[in-house]
């Protein structure tokens, strides 16, 4: 019993200083030490790993795809209501660089192919490049424990620049800002 104290007083203790360290990778170290890797604090500067995948269309996506380009790469799913609440904003934010071959969109959902094109897409338009049945991607290679929706904005050297989790279950106000936050950040990675 007084191990497991001993154990757990020094995991919070390493913790602890772990969040107080301002050296990128002294944090991604001590946080894959302790197996925290999953935290988007730990994640930020890092690449992204290594996948490969179809998408809905039939198209191979990996990280070829994406290479020196801005990724945003997106994590949601079907049942997800702030998933869909933010949808009209990530559309307007594919619209807004439509016209760029150096930003690309992906969406890595859990649901399947045949279920996306019966229930969802007959009601509701997601204009980023769906890859459908992608849970061992998003939980194996990925390692997401965050909650859904999630994205993560890549910069063109495929370094991790930032991540961030929507919640909001308000269309209007999960639109703005998901809008806001992504043009933002899709702009600093192009400057």
């Amino acid at each position: 019993m007084q191990i497991r104290i001993l154990l757990a007083t020094t995991f919070f203790i390493s913790a602890a200083g772990l969040y107080a360290q301002n050296d990128y990778d002294t944090a991604l170290s001590t946080c894959q030490k302790l197996d925290l890797f999953e935290s988007q604090t730990c994640m930020v500067g890092a690449e992204i790993p290594t996948f490969s995948t179809t998408a809905y269309d039939g198209s191979i996506v990996n990280n070829a795809s994406v290479s020196n380009q801005v990724a945003v790469l997106h994590f949601w799913f079907m049942a997800c209501p702030p998933c869909i609440a933010e949808m009209d904003g990530l559309n307007r934010v594919v619209d807004r660089y439509k016209n760029r071959d150096d930003v690309s969109f992906l969406a890595f959902t859990t649901d399947s192919r045949g279920i996306i094109a019966e229930e969802f897409f007959t009601e509701h338009n997601f204009a980023f490049t769906i890859i459908p049945d992608a849970m061992d991607i998003i939980i194996d290679v990925f390692q997401m424990r965050w909650g859904f929706p999630t994205t993560i904005v890549v910069d063109k050297s495929g370094q991790i620049f930032r991540i961030f989790s929507g919640g909001s279950t308000d269309d209007e106000k999960a639109s703005a800002e998901v809008e806001a936050t992504l043009v933002e950040l899709i702009d600093a990675c192009l400057e």
